[in-house]
């Protein structure tokens, strides 16, 4: 089944970033974010999600922060990650 190219836009539409000083670890914040833009933009499954290095940029924070994010997101069946095509909205 082919899987849709064009990625999402995932950046937070209220307007607010990652807080550090919060108490909700910034993996847990990228990952709620992650989620909140999905529904809110209702994004289809198998749309393709910007890649580590632009989520790295577009929300301030470390690769490690991202990977954990994802690893989290594709736990919970939220996202597919596919060895060197890339990530992409689960099929639910």
């Amino acid at each position: 089944m082919p899987r849709a190219r064009s990625h999402v836009l995932l950046t937070r539409t209220d307007g607010t970033g990652l807080d550090p000083e919060s108490p909700v670890s910034l993996h847990r914040q990228l990952r709620d974010a992650i989620v909140q833009s999905l529904v809110e933009r209702a994004v289809l499954p198998g749309t393709m999600l910007p890649g580590e290095h632009a989520l790295c940029r577009d929300f301030g924070v470390s690769r490690t922060v991202v990977r954990r994010s994802l690893a989290q997101l594709e736990a919970d069946g939220i996202i597919e990650r596919v060895k060197g095509k890339g990530t992409f909205v689960a099929r639910r």
